[in-house]
């Protein structure tokens, strides 16, 4: 008995926190998911060892700026970036109006991993991209200071602002 109540007062670190969050199926799915399309996105670019090289180099930057667990560092980047709604444009009368819709958490990830991508772009290279940009982003994303927090709050006031998603959540309940 002395020693379970030696665990309990011990405080949760991030270690912990990330132990327990794998616990959930869900949300193992999720981040299996995202590992997989953050993969399959560098893909696009070349042959499957240049992919997987990148995402080594990517948890690599990832530890040496943050001092911290990368696969933990990316968990909670994902968590905090992901926006919930989808935006379609819709004529109603004479005006056209952006109606939300709820996406699925999957819809959700690869909407996320497409945003990250498109965010970490070289300036001064048209085609390619940074691995640079995308661990600051990431990390901004982690810190939440990012452009993909500012959007997606920005989204979110827009949502809460159109009285056709207040409808459709009264239709809901």
């Amino acid at each position: 008995m002395v020693k379970v109540k030696k665990v309990f007062k011990k405080k949760l670190n991030l270690k912990t926190l990330y132990k327990q969050y794998f616990l959930y199926d869900e949300s193992c799915e999720l981040y299996n998911l995202f590992i997989n399309k953050l993969i399959c996105r560098f893909l696009k670019q070349g042959k499957k060892e240049y992919s997987l090289k990148l995402f080594y180099k990517i948890k690599y930057l990832l530890k040496k700026k943050s001092k911290r667990e990368p696969l933990l560092t990316l968990l909670f980047s994902m968590a905090n970036g992901l926006f919930q709604f989808f935006f379609i444009k819709k004529r109603l009368g004479r005006t056209i109006k952006d109606l939300p819709l709820s996406l699925l958490q999957t819809q959700q990830v690869r909407y996320y991993v497409r945003r990250l991508y498109k965010l970490s772009k070289a300036r001064k290279i048209r085609r390619g991209f940074s691995l640079h940009n995308m661990v600051a982003l990431i990390l901004r994303t982690f810190r939440r200071k990012s452009i993909l927090i500012r959007q997606n709050n920005k989204n979110y006031r827009k949502v809460l602002a159109n009285r056709v998603f207040l409808f459709i959540l009264k239709k809901r309940k």
